[in-house]
C-alpha cells in the first residue's frame, strides 16, 4: 500500500472513530434521560445500564446497539492506529537507552493541515453516521440474536 492510501485510510477511519464517539455519547444522554431508575420487566426494560453508579434499565436491543457503538469506536481506532504510516524518529546520540525504549515519536503525515484528508475524515464520519442511523437497529438485533453482544 502506498503511503498516500495508508494516510486517506488512516483519515477515513478517524472519522469513523469521530462518529462512534458522537454515538456512544448521544446515546447514554439519551438513555438516561428517558429510561426507568428501577427494572419494569412488563416494558423490557430489565438490563442495568450503569452511569457513574445511577443505574438506568434498558431493553436488550438498546444495551447491544450501545456496546456495538462502543466497541466498534475502540476497533476502528486500533485499526487506524495499525494503518498509519510511521515513521520513527529515534532520540538524539546520546540520549539513555531506557529513555530509547519508553518513548516513541513517529511522523504521520497526517500532522500536516490538508483539506483533502479533513474531508476524507468527514466521509467517513459520514458513511458510518449513515450506517448506524440507517441500520444501527437491525445491526444490533442481529447482533443479539445470533449471541454476538450479550444483553
Amino acid at each position: 500500500m502506498s503511503v498516500a492510501f495508508r494516510r486517506v485510510l488512516t483519515a477515513l477511519l478517524l472519522g469513523m472513530v469521530l462518529a462512534s464517539l458522537v454515538a456512544v455519547f448521544w446515546q447514554t444522554f439519551h438513555l438516561i434521560a428517558i429510561r426507568p431508575t428501577t427494572p419494569q420487566p412488563a416494558l423490557g426494560f430489565v438490563v442495568p445500564f450503569d452511569d457513574h453508579g445511577t443505574f438506568y434499565y434498558v431493553t436488550r436491543a438498546e444495551h447491544a446497539r450501545f456496546m456495538l457503538s462502543f466497541w466498534s469506536g475502540g476497533c476502528l481506532f486500533l485499526l487506524a492506529i495499525a494503518a498509519a504510516p510511521k515513521d520513527f524518529v529515534l532520540p538524539p546520540p546520546g540520549t539513555p537507552r531506557w529513555i530509547t525504549y519508553v518513548s516513541a515519536q513517529a511522523r504521520t503525515g497526517l500532522e500536516e493541515f490538508s483539506w483533502f484528508y479533513l474531508a476524507a475524515a468527514g466521509v467517513g464520519a459520514g458513511v458510518w453516521g449513515g450506517v448506524a442511523v440507517t441500520a444501527g437497529g437491525a445491526i444490533a438485533r442481529f447482533a443479539l440474536h445470533h449471541g454476538l453482544v450479550g444483553g
